[in-house]
């Protein structure tokens, strides 16, 4: 396709980009408590191992609003419970 692009009309050159791949952590989704409400929190695997937790931000807007608290507030709380939960029911700590 280059060759006849470069034949065939008047450019001078031309740029190939190859596919770019991803590269992404297996996801699972839990939810937890944050003063008696609930948020839900992506939980990133690699070869089934927890490597990362992610509170939904619409969760935290939500509780936030309902609990008249900071939207950071509720994302860190969120966050803190589930690496308790997750230590806790799994005994494992996240890498």
């Amino acid at each position: 396709m280059a060759e006849a692009i470069l034949r065939h009309t008047t450019t001078l050159g031309l740029r190939v980009r190859r596919t770019e791949h991803r590269w992404a952590l297996e996801r699972e989704f839990r939810t937890v408590e944050v003063d008696g409400l609930g948020v839900s929190v992506k939980v990133g695997l690699l070869d089934d191992e927890v490597v990362n937790l992610k509170p939904e931000h619409r969760d935290c807007v939500r509780v936030a609003g309902q609990l008249g608290r900071s939207v950071k507030a509720v994302w860190a709380a969120a966050l803190a419970q589930a690496h308790h939960d997750i230590s806790d029911n799994e005994g494992t700590r996240i890498a």
